[in-house]
């Protein structure tokens, strides 16, 4: 699998300047506030389909789906609040010119990096995971009703 680095390769974020790392962060926590609304969603198809998953699937990994569905959506949110004060924080470092605490920044700005890319990872296996379950449910169902009308 990719790693979600959504910036040039090399040395960028301890070359980039402070506006280029408020921009990439900026871009970050529009991402996360996506991938927030889009677990909320997967949710939503869980708990909707709860039932007829039941009939598909092993009642332990719909619940095991569920809490990592659960854990994903905490962990996103604690990142998305990290992040926008992380932006905070580049904002005082751009305003105030602190830049003695510019290594500091650019280290953080990794740690984030690494994280976002984690959490994509584990957000693509769970929406993979949730897609396939509700279109096998959801094919089934089709078929049902085209018997039934023709």
């Amino acid at each position: 699998m990719s790693t979600y680095k959504n910036r040039p390769k090399d040395n960028y974020l301890q070359e980039a300047s402070l506006e280029d790392l408020y921009i990439l962060t900026e871009s970050w926590i529009n991402d996360f506030e996506l991938y927030v609304s889009e677990i909320s969603f997967l949710e939503l198809l869980i708990d909707t389909y709860f039932i007829k998953l039941l009939i598909y699937e092993n009642v332990e990994e719909i619940n095991e789906l569920q809490l990592d569905s659960k854990k994903l959506k905490k962990r996103g949110v604690e990142l998305l609040e990290n992040l926008q004060f992380h932006l905070s924080w580049i904002t005082e470092i751009i305003e105030e010119s602190y830049y003695e605490k510019n290594g500091t920044l650019r280290g953080q700005q990794e740690f984030f990096e690494d994280e976002i890319s984690y959490y994509v990872e584990s957000l693509k296996i769970i929406r993979y995971t949730v897609y396939s379950k509700i279109k096998a449910i959801i094919e089934e169902h089709k078929s049902k009703l085209l018997w039934k009308y023709n």
